[in-house]
């Protein structure tokens, strides 16, 4: 007779065996979970924290920027672990102007700003040194005249300013109307009087004119009218003059007259005296003079 002995590894009922499979899957999830926040969390990140804003920081942190220039600014968050936040703030200056891009502009004058960014209660600030433009904004011309003797040479410079009105480098174009200038500022009148002269400085933005008059050089000679001339005792005449500098153009003067024997005015008036003979008439002007010869007859 023979004997069947069970099988040492009994057979799994299939009830069994589904309830060991959906075991099995239970704890390869929880594993993977478990692996996942080990592995997160060796990162320095927390999925189980919530991130909490602590303070904002501003880049750059300090800055310095030309008058008028532009800057753009960034900002972000950091939590409570040292990590960054993206946040949108709201932008804040004190001198200039900025957007809500960060986009800052700055004053036309020389100062200190402060950028501010805020979210909610929490902010972050940054200081701003705004220098100077070393761009002129303005010109002046040194020295100022209203007038130039004919023939003569005067040395301009130009003076640029900044919006602020502080002194900066210029390099300029000089131009004139009727005399000759250099580059260097140097200016020859003309040798006739002109009423409407002028000089002009030029940068690539900014133009500069002095207007002024050339006025005729100092007198070179005075000459009396009429040159000989006769009339009777204790009679009169009127005598003119004319005046003229180096280049032949007419001067205006007020020159003084005088007479040996009759009488003369400033205005050329000449009363002869009561007895015939002659006389003899000048006129003069800084050393500068003219004689008239006269007959005087009965």
């Amino acid at each position: 007779m023979i004997l069947h002995h069970p099988s040492p590894i009994n057979k799994i009922p299939s009830g069994v065996k589904a309830n060991f499979k959906t075991a099995s899957k239970a704890a390869l999830l929880v594993l993977f979970i478990f692996l996942f926040i080990y592995i997160t969390g060796c990162g320095g990140n927390t999925i189980t924290n919530e991130h909490t804003l602590q303070y904002i920081k501003i880049m750059p942190q300090t800055a310095e920027v030309r008058a008028g220039g532009k800057l753009n600014f960034a900002a972000v968050g950091i939590d409570q672990n040292g990590d960054e936040l993206i946040i949108s703030p709201v932008w804040e200056c004190h001198e200039g102007k900025i957007d809500s891009a960060g986009i800052y502009l700055a004053p036309s004058s020389k100062t200190l700003d402060r950028i501010s960014a805020f979210v909610g209660a929490k902010s972050g600030t940054s200081l701003i040194s705004v220098t100077a433009s070393s761009e002129a904004s303005t010109i002046e011309i040194i020295p100022q005249l209203k007038y130039i003797a004919a023939g003569t040479t005067q040395q301009f410079q130009a003076q640029g300013r900044n919006s602020s009105g502080e002194i900066v480098p210029v390099a300029v174009t000089w131009e004139c109307k009727a005399g000759k200038i250099t580059q260097s500022g140097l200016y020859t009148a003309p040798i006739r009087a002109v009423e409407n002269e002028a000089v002009s400085v030029k940068t690539l933005s900014v133009t500069s004119v002095m207007p002024f008059a050339i006025n005729a050089a100092p007198p070179y000679k005075i000459f009396i009218s009429p040159k000989t001339t006769s009339i009777k005792v204790s009679s009169g005449i009127k005598f003119d003059f004319y005046a003229y500098d180096i280049y032949g153009n007419a001067v205006t003067i007020f020159p003084t007259y005088s007479a040996k024997k009759g009488r003369i005015d400033n205005n050329g008036y000449y009363t002869s005296p009561a007895a015939a003979g002659t006389d003899e008439v000048q006129v003069i002007y800084n050393f500068i003079k003219d004689t008239t010869s006269i007959e005087i007859l009965p």
